[in-house]
């Protein structure tokens, strides 16, 4: 995976810290320089290889968000805007950038800020043969178990599918037969799995078509599942129909 250099620009001491403590879990990210002058991160950024600014909005009198990205366009910097104002969202995407985080952050939010900046690179750099994303060691969940501080690394490519239940999303993997859970959202680990991979069937499963073995009358049979799950309506779940539609004979 493609390895980035990123500058935190914020004019509050306490927002750069908080997205250093997330970073700490991304290993292809390194942050090389914080700032809560953005005149000095514009010096910066001229002179570093920077690949990625997180890049809060109101910056104090000097200069905004807004102004700042206006000012390093020629430098081809990845964007992902960070501000506790949702009306500048728009205003954000209408600048071409990566993510817009709002305000406090969660860490599941923040990776999926992550998992977009990756999916920019692979589309805007295509691979020159094919190979299997899914075992890229980046590509996992770290799901807390037991304890506050418990954790467990589960790779992609061993997630047979997700699905959510009324508190909870249930994660099924080949490894072992315990079930994972997560109080994340549904649509955030959705948006965190590789979409060619990964596809949505109904409203609240998502599976790994690396498992894939039939449909038949809305039921999807998966290797390694007793029972079929079930799907959707076609017409609803566009990629999921494609997927079907694939290499059809």
């Amino acid at each position: 995976m493609r390895n980035f250099n990123a500058v935190i620009v914020d004019d509050h001491q306490s927002s750069i810290d908080h997205l250093l403590d997330y970073f700490q879990t991304v290993k292809h990210v390194q942050v090389i320089g914080t700032f809560t002058d953005p005149l000095r991160a514009l010096t910066f950024v001229r002179v570093n290889p920077v690949d990625l600014v997180i890049l809060d909005v109101d910056l104090g009198q000097q200069i905004n968000g807004l102004e700042w990205i206006s000012t390093v366009t020629r430098f081809n910097l990845k964007i992902i805007l960070y501000t506790g104002f949702r009306q500048f969202e728009d205003d954000g995407y209408a600048r071409d950038v990566i993510d817009v985080l709002l305000k406090p952050v969660t860490y599941i939010r923040f990776m999926t800020a992550i998992h977009r900046l990756d999916m920019d690179y692979r589309l805007n750099n295509p691979p020159s043969t094919q190979s299997d994303s899914l075992g890229d060691s980046y590509n996992y969940f770290m799901v807390k178990v037991d304890n506050v501080y418990g954790r467990v690394k589960i790779l992609f490519k061993n997630i047979i599918y997700i699905e959510a239940k009324s508190r909870y999303v249930a994660i099924h993997v080949t490894t072992e037969s315990k079930l994972y859970t997560s109080i994340s959202t549904f649509r955030d680990l959705c948006d965190l799995l590789p979409q060619e991979w990964f596809k949505q069937c109904s409203r609240s499963i998502a599976f790994n078509i690396n498992f894939f073995q039939s449909y038949n009358k809305k039921k999807i049979r998966l290797n390694h599942v007793k029972h079929d799950i079930a799907a959707g309506n076609l017409k609803i779940y566009e990629q999921f129909r494609k997927f079907l539609d694939h290499n059809h004979i």
